[in-house]
């Protein structure tokens, strides 16, 4: 009983998996508005009806592509501020690591455009203000550690 509810359970994932890297790639190539989801279930061999099991319909399926690349952002963001020891300097890289990925075409198309555009009233949204409240945070850190002061209203 227990392999067979991993096998299910693998065979869901392997579906949700398949389904949103064909549509990764459909976004950044062609944009959510021109993706085809005909086009895309049939190239995984699978069925609309997978789609909208697994995610209710082509913007669910947005909100999964953009979850995992947020999830993709934010490991290499992590590895930048590791890599420095001082903490300012983490930061500022940090910043420009951000806006380098912001320019990589997907990343610009897919998390900056469509996402916003699409998903608004979301959970893209509350990522936003994830991302906010830890820029928020850590600035405060440097604060506090007198790495630098805060500015007189």
């Amino acid at each position: 009983m227990v392999q067979v509810r991993q096998s299910r359970a693998s065979m869901i994932e392997a579906t949700r998996s398949k389904l949103i890297a064909a549509a990764r790639q459909a976004f950044a190539q062609h944009g959510y508005a021109q993706a085809s989801m005909d086009e895309l279930t049939a190239q995984v061999g699978l069925t609309r009806g997978a789609l909208y099991h697994h995610f209710g319909g082509k913007s669910g399926l947005l909100a999964a592509v953009v979850a995992q690349m947020d999830a993709e952002m934010d490991a290499r963001l992590e590895l930048v501020l590791r890599a420095h020891a001082d903490p300012w300097l983490g930061f500022l890289v940090y910043c420009r690591a951000y806006l380098a990925m912001a320019q990589e075409a997907e990343i610009r198309r897919i998390v900056l455009q469509d996402a916003r555009s699409v998903l608004t009233g979301t959970d893209q949204g509350q990522q936003h203000q994830q991302c906010i409240a830890f820029i928020a945070s850590y600035l405060q850190t440097l604060m506090e550690q007198g790495v630098i002061v805060q500015a007189s209203a």
